[in-house]
């Protein structure tokens, strides 16, 4: 097992366009499908509790979900927002600012990324590149947060603010092999905290977690 710190924090909205998709189901297509997952039309919109930034910088993406080779990052998004570890909240939208590469004969629109709970129970599935249907580099922002319900998808409730992502390929190649790289960029995971006034928090101290690459 390869293990390394990822620094997260509290950050405000961002600019940008999208073309992506949002899904509360994420299984693996038997075949490569342009359309799997489409996006409805949305308008970014805030979140009423807290932001939390994930550095995605140099995450490999290999096969699909739940393979051992995928790297899995456990945030503490409690403890992000200053909150005590453990305290119970809802992830309630998304959003992204990234730069992937799709290597051989993999999509840019399979480097997906699914989110679930601490106890691995999975309820939004993200695919920043979606619609780029070819192998090379490309860079993709949401333009703002987009809220979960506004696309159909249930928020995902944290029972003790972890919150768990799998880097993966929705199509995978090739078991074992490399398919791509999210090169750079961040995350945006939304929040609602059951606590008065939790927005204020914003700004308070940083988090760390751990990226590792399981065996």
């Amino acid at each position: 097992m390869k293990s390394s710190m990822i620094a997260m924090s509290a950050v405000a909205m961002f600019a940008g366009s999208a073309l992506a998709t949002i899904s509360p189901v994420g299984p693996t297509s038997q075949h490569k499908d342009p359309s799997f997952n489409p996006l409805p039309p949305f308008q970014t919109r805030g979140t009423t509790g807290g932001i939390v930034s994930v550095d995605v910088t140099g995450i490999e993406s290999w096969d699909a979900l739940g393979s051992a080779n995928n790297t899995v990052l456990v945030l503490d998004l409690a403890a992000a927002l200053g909150l005590p570890s453990g305290t119970p909240m809802s992830m309630t939208s998304v959003g992204w600012d990234v730069t992937l590469e799709a290597l051989d004969t993999s999509w840019l629109s399979e480097l997906r990324v699914g989110f679930a709970d601490s106890a691995n129970n999975f309820g939004v599935f993200l695919r920043p590149g979606a619609g780029t249907n070819n192998p090379g580099t490309g860079s993709f922002s949401s333009g703002g947060q987009v809220d979960l319900t506004d696309v159909g998808v249930p928020n995902l409730f944290l029972a003790d603010g972890v919150l768990r992502l799998d880097f993966h390929e929705s199509f995978d190649d090739a078991a074992n092999v490399l398919d791509g790289v999210w090169l750079s960029g961040s995350l945006f995971v939304g929040v609602d905290v059951p606590a008065p006034g939790a927005a204020a928090l914003l700004g308070l101290g940083g988090l760390a977690a751990a990226r590792r690459r399981r065996n």
